[in-house]
């Protein structure tokens, strides 16, 4: 993998250091870490991101880690609209990566879903990917792709739900 990014923290992974590198082998050094547990996941834009690795970081540089990316899937669904159950062919998709149930980060741009709001999504893997379901005039929704070591994924139906106003009064003694 020669363009790719590697995401770690120590204690949250909401607080991760992102840093892209470029390489022909695929090799990276981080720098200026801090001392003790360190996680790390490396992704890329062709391939799924990588199974999340803990390292304890010395005072001395250790041995080369190794991270293997995995084989990439293709997360399928459709998307449709929460009051009449038609397909949505303005909504897109776009992958996350995850940690924990968790969506973190982008991994890729947005991408459109076909006229009869169905979508295909590739470099998904099987375990750590997300995704985000967006249309004007509804409601983004957010969801986490469960482990599964079997071919491809199917989401099955993505149900969008349109933006509403909501008026607001606050009152209280002054």
């Amino acid at each position: 993998v020669k363009k790719f990014e590697i995401l770690h923290w120590t204690d949250d992974p909401y607080k991760a250091d992102r840093r892209a590198f470029r390489d022909d082998e695929g090799r990276f050094e981080l720098s200026d870490l801090p001392r003790g547990e360190v996680t790390l996941f490396a992704v890329s834009a062709e391939l799924p991101q990588s199974a999340r690795r803990t390292v304890r970081v010395e005072s001395e540089p250790g041995d080369e880690i190794v991270i293997e990316l995995p084989e990439p899937m293709t997360l399928t669904g459709r998307v449709v609209s929460g009051i009449d159950g038609k397909p949505i062919p303005t909504a897109r998709v776009q992958p996350y990566s995850s940690h924990g149930g968790q969506v973190l980060y982008t991994r890729g741009e947005w991408k459109a879903v076909h006229p009869d709001g169905s979508f295909a999504l590739t470099a998904i893997g099987r375990e750590g990917a997300g995704y985000a379901v967006a249309a004007d005039g509804f409601a983004t929704t957010y969801g986490v792709v469960m482990p599964n070591p079997k071919g491809n994924l199917l989401l099955d139906t993505v149900v969008l739900h349109p933006l509403v106003d909501l008026v607001v009064r606050l009152v209280g003694e002054a």
